[in-house]
This record gives C-alpha cells, structure tokens and sequence, in this order.
C-alpha cells in the first residue's frame, strides 16, 4: 500500500480554509445520517415487510456518524494543532535571561 505524504499549509489561513472544509463535510455526515434515521423511521411505519431497509438505512446512518465523529475527532484536532503552531512560531522570543541560551545578535 502506497503512502502518501501529508498535506503541506503555506499559511495559516490554508490551515483556517482546511479546518473550514472538514466541519462542512462533518455537518454534511451528520445530516445524511439524520435523513437516513428518518427515512428508516418512515420504513418502520410502513410495517414489518421493511425490515431489511430498515436495518440497511440505520447501518448506514450509523456509519456515517463515525465518518462524521472520525473527523472531528482527527482531522480537526490536528488542524488546530498545526495552526496552533503555526500561530506560535510566529511569536516573538522571549528572553529569560538564562545565560545557557546563545543571544542572537
């Protein structure tokens, strides 16, 4: 299995745009998931001859919240952790005074 090299941000609003992408497709899971429970409730009314689309359509439902909770759960903590550092590095030094530390300048 090939792997491929992650993603490169230039600027922290590519990371700010990114993080921007995965919550829309995270909302965007969870309202096919809710469709897909309504339409397994609607299933359900129409008596026991729908079971199998019933159980299909909660399956689905189902994975499709995992999908949703998978990327809130990786991709974004780790977006806000690259734009955490990001925003870090481009603090200035603070300078302790601990003469262990070479003074640039």
């Amino acid at each position: 299995m090939k792997k491929t090299q992650p993603k490169r941000y230039n600027t922290a609003n590519d990371i700010r745009a990114a993080i921007d992408r995965y919550k829309v497709k995270a909302q965007r899971l969870r309202e096919s998931a809710a469709a897909l429970d309504v339409r397994a409730d609607e299933f359900i009314r129409a008596g026991p001859d729908h079971a199998e689309d019933v159980k299909w359509n909660r399956s689905q439902a189902q994975k499709k919240r995992k999908s949703a909770d998978r990327i809130e759960e990786r991709q974004l903590r780790k977006l806000k952790g690259k734009l955490a550092e990001w925003s870090t590095s481009q603090l200035p030094g603070i300078d302790n005074g601990d003469p262990s530390i070479p003074v640039k300048g």
